[in-house]
């Protein structure tokens, strides 16, 4: 015979029970409906209602363990409804002062015993309808934390706002990730605590770029872009200045850092001065940067607000720099008291172009070619180039030719014969080489 089950002030839970079942204080037992007599202790008696287990406000609050089987497949095992403001169903759990380790809700769904069941459909399903005339606009799921919202889907059926959002002021550990997406524990969409995002372990966004520049979405990849005004402001680089046109780089930029890249920047805060790099070399973690030698900008203090460009013409660029050359002739013969009327050059690329128009003085043993230095030395000797030039000897100019040798642009008859002695001998260059 089952033991008889008590049920004060009408309630159906947290009753005591016949002390043959030995149970604790406050347990609230489960047990099937239909089967099982209930007395109120006045004699009156009868069957628990087999339709379902009531809880109204009458109830005393459950303070064991409520357990609910239902009695065949495929029913609900607890079905909650309400109308109007009142949570369908809210759980509270409460501390004083010890340490809490349980979970306030937990989920589990696991096969029973050694069965090997098929789980098709979610473990929790959210969903909403808003009938044929009604409105929605609250979260589908929020989620908050001291009055702070950290996870908030918002599916809004008639709208277009944030679909998911997450938001957390936690400190992370060098090797923590801000977002991780696995597919069967491998990771493959992260972003890590800096901020950089990966797909397959691929960089994707940086915050901020390493080398200086701009990179946007290219060809399947990420590549360098150019601001509009086609300067590459250098973010983080410093330039220390080491001559009147060379400065050092702290790192491995050589890769930026290319012949022909043109520079702007400020020399100690007065005017904007350019140049051209002409070489470059690293050693150790140093990069060694020269500018083609130019007397119109010339580096004397610090150097701040560093610009490259690699177009042509960027915005306000200086197409054709002046420089000084140093002058001589060939074999015993020299070439004195030069005035200097033309001494430009250019580039495109990694290739000069140099045009230099002199006057001046031989003297000494006569010889056959005037020579000027040149405003870099070229990639390899171009002696055998033959380029246009020309030549006067005190009178009107007469056709010769020039060329690049070992730093020097000489400039010839167009015989090869020698120069005569005297003032009033010019040198006109024509020359163009890689450098």
């Amino acid at each position: 015979m089952s033991p008889q089950k008590t049920r004060p002030d009408d309630s159906f839970l947290n009753f005591p029970v016949n002390t043959s079942m030995s149970p604790k204080h406050g347990d609230v037992l489960t047990y099937s409906t239909g089967t099982t007599q209930w007395t109120n202790g006045s004699g009156t008696s009868g069957l628990l209602d087999d339709r379902y287990l009531r809880l109204d406000a009458s109830n005393d609050p459950v303070t064991g363990l409520l357990t609910i089987i239902p009695s065949t497949n495929n029913t609900e095992g607890l079905n909650v409804q309400t109308m109007g403001d009142t949570p369908s169903f809210e759980v509270t759990q409460r501390a004083t002062g010890s340490s809490v380790n349980a979970a306030v809700f937990n989920l589990l769904r696991e096969p029973s015993g050694n069965s090997a069941p098929s789980f098709t459909d979610p473990i929790m399903y959210l969903n909403q309808s808003r009938g044929s005339s009604g409105t929605m606009s609250g979260d589908m799921l929020r989620y908050d934390s001291d009055g702070n919202t950290r996870i908030q889907i918002s599916p809004n059926i008639q709208g277009t706002g944030t679909l998911v959002s997450f938001d957390g002021d936690f400190t992370l550990s060098p090797g923590g990730m801000l977002l991780l997406l696995k597919n069967h524990t491998t990771p493959r969409f992260y972003v890590n605590a800096s901020g950089t995002a990966y797909s397959n372990d691929v960089s994707l966004i940086k915050e901020a770029s390493t080398d200086g520049k701009y990179y946007g979405r290219k060809n399947a990849g990420w590549e360098a872009v150019t601001p509009d005004n086609g300067w590459l402001p250098q973010i983080g680089i410093t330039w220390t200045r080491t001559g009147n046109h060379s400065f050092t780089l702290s790192g491995n930029l050589t890769g930026t850092y290319q012949k022909g890249t043109k520079v702007w920047y400020t020399d100690s805060g007065i005017g904007n001065k350019y140049g051209v790099v002409g070489s470059f070399s690293l050693t150790g973690t140093t990069t060694f940067v020269n500018l083609i030698p130019n007397t119109d900008y010339i580096a004397s203090g610090t150097i701040a607000n560093p610009y490259i460009s690699y177009i042509e013409n960027p915005v306000g660029w200086q197409k054709y720099f002046n420089y000084q050359p140093v002058y001589s002739a060939s074999a015993s013969m020299t070439y004195t008291s030069v005035s200097t009327s033309i001494a430009t050059w250019t580039t495109r690329g990694n290739t000069i172009f140099v045009r230099l128009i002199a006057d001046g003085t031989t003297g000494g043993t006569a010889s056959i070619t005037l020579f000027a230095t040149a405003p870099i030395t070229e990639l390899s000797n171009g002696v055998g180039v033959i380029q246009p030039g020309s030549y006067a000897e005190g009178g009107a100019g007469l056709l010769g030719y020039s060329f690049v040798f070992t730093g020097l642009i000489g400039v010839r008859k167009a015989d090869a014969s020698n120069y005569g002695l005297g003032a009033g001998r010019t040198m006109n260059a024509n020359v163009n080489y890689e450098f």
